[in-house]
């Protein structure tokens, strides 16, 4: 059995002496790899106590059995010891650190220890300790301490990020969009929030003055321009939630003394628009001068798909007119908050909506063009 032995030095005999503690108590790893190697590994190179590939490799002087020190290293500490494949007697001086041994094993081919799942990595058991250290599917514990172990290199962001999982990642409130400024470890936030009820609804009173105060829109020109942001994650509420169907714009005057209108958009459809085209109405609200203006309502209407291509001159918007009989109840002047409203069901495809510059930056640009009324002219 090959072997680096040769005459005991005294750095050596004082290490195994000593137990062999100065490495035991460092080492984390117990009993040998547990790894696949690229070849089969040859028997001599086996721990006959652990049958895996021999770490720290230590050797009998008498018979010439190798074993990992940790797995050697109890039976040492009995009295009386026996070799546990011959039984003869086995002392810490008839033992010594298989070096010759360990480079062989270090030099031998093995794979990462996520090799199939996406790690194709493969190497020198001497590197793969460097590469275990970058590797982005080893497992590491959790950046903040929570006590996960089990965390992906690569998805310690998500784990630790505001939509993930870990109870001590720093959150904004649920109510930071009314104004609440508090952070808080996520194991905290519940306690914030029943300690917070009045201060938030305080926070809700004011930003619902708010909104009312910026919410009725004089259009100049006749030109509403609807802004919906967050484009993709609408679509997929109006298609699944019920509630959310409906999708509704500020209400707007069409001039300083016009009309009060509100566009409703349908993201997913309505009608014979349902799943295919993105429906557009518009429904006349109570206005402040209802009194003086022309009824039934008569104005040109003008529905926008605003096309957001960087050079104006190669915009390709989409116009649908508003063109049927006046005459109907959803044109006469309201008697109640609002009207039944008009418009078009199928005013642009879906797919249609997808091409060019339509979406941009998840957002599209809906504009309502109304020909503009004097009641004073």
């Amino acid at each position: 059995m090959a072997s680096d032995r040769g005459p005991q030095t005294q750095s050596t005999t004082a290490y195994l002496a000593s137990g062999g503690n100065s490495s035991s108590t460092s080492r984390p790893f117990i009993g040998g790899y547990d790894i696949e190697f690229i070849s089969a590994v040859p028997p001599d190179y086996v721990c006959p106590i652990c049958q895996l590939v021999c770490r720290d490799p230590v050797q009998t002087t008498e018979c010439g059995h190798r074993f990992c020190e940790s797995c050697l290293d109890p039976i040492l500490r009995k009295n009386g010891s026996f070799c546990p494949l011959d039984r003869r007697p086995l002392t810490r001086e008839k033992v010594y650190a298989d070096r010759a041994c360990k480079r062989t094993i270090n030099s031998l081919k093995v794979k990462c220890h996520n090799f199939g799942s996406e790690c194709e990595w493969s190497g020198e058991l001497s590197n793969l300790p460097t590469h275990l250290d970058v590797c982005k599917h080893s497992p590491i514990s959790c950046i903040n301490k929570c006590g996960r172990t089990d965390i992906p290199r690569d998805q310690m962001n998500n784990h630790v990020d505001v939509d993930g999982d870990c109870p001590l990642a720093f959150v904004p409130c649920k109510y930071c969009d009314i104004g609440c400024k508090v952070k808080t470890r996520r194991n905290e936030l519940e306690q914030h929030l029943k300690e917070s009820v009045q201060t938030h609804l305080d926070m809700a009173h004011i930003r619902i003055r708010e909104l009312e105060t910026k919410q009725e829109q004089v259009c100049i020109g006749g030109r509403f321009l609807w802004k919906i942001s967050n484009y993709t994650q609408l679509c997929q509420q109006s298609a699944t939630r019920k509630e959310k169907e409906k999708l509704c714009s500020p209400p707007f005057y069409t001039g300083e003394y016009g009309y009060k209108l509100r566009a409703e958009a349908f993201l997913n459809g309505l009608g014979q628009g349902k799943g295919s085209h993105l429906s557009l109405y518009v429904v006349i609200l109570k206005g402040d001068h209802d009194a003086i203006l022309q009824w039934p309502f008569k104005q040109k209407v003008d529905f926008v798909l605003v096309d957001q291509d960087n050079e104006p001159s190669n915009r390709q918007n989409k116009v649908w007119r508003l063109q049927c009989d006046r005459n109907s109840d959803y044109f006469q002047r309201p008697n109640k908050t609002k009207s039944l409203g008009f418009g078009c069901p199928k005013f642009v495809s879906l797919e249609t909506l997808a091409t060019r510059n339509y979406i941009k930056d998840n957002t599209i640009f809906i504009r309502i063009d109304v020909e503009p009324f004097d009641p004073f002219a």
